[in-house]
């Protein structure tokens, strides 16, 4: 079965737009790639779930829109690209 993540969101304005996100893990030879050609806007109010089988994929691009995790791809974040916003964001986990 492929991994995939799903995105449920709500409309409102674009406060993080992610294009061709990638993320790999590994060697160069034989990288393990985790995330492939995310795409997708996420607005600035409402409610947004990342919802995925275990190993799809979700921290990584939670650390990778966080900022706490190299990726190839553009993250921007209320128009500014996430390499210049650097310490500006970051999130909580929270253990249930």
């Amino acid at each position: 079965a492929q991994n995939l993540i799903t995105i449920k969101q709500t409309k409102g304005q674009r406060m993080i737009k992610i294009t061709d996100l990638q993320k790999n893990y590994g060697k160069k030879k034989a990288p393990l790639q985790v995330l492939r050609g995310i795409t997708i806007d996420l607005p600035d109010t409402g409610l947004i779930a990342v919802c995925g089988e275990s190993g799809c994929g979700k921290t990584t691009l939670l650390n990778c829109i966080g900022g706490t995790d190299s990726s190839i791809g553009e993250i921007i974040i209320d128009g500014e690209h996430i390499e210049k916003i650097s310490g500006k964001t970051g999130f909580i986990v929270i253990k249930f």
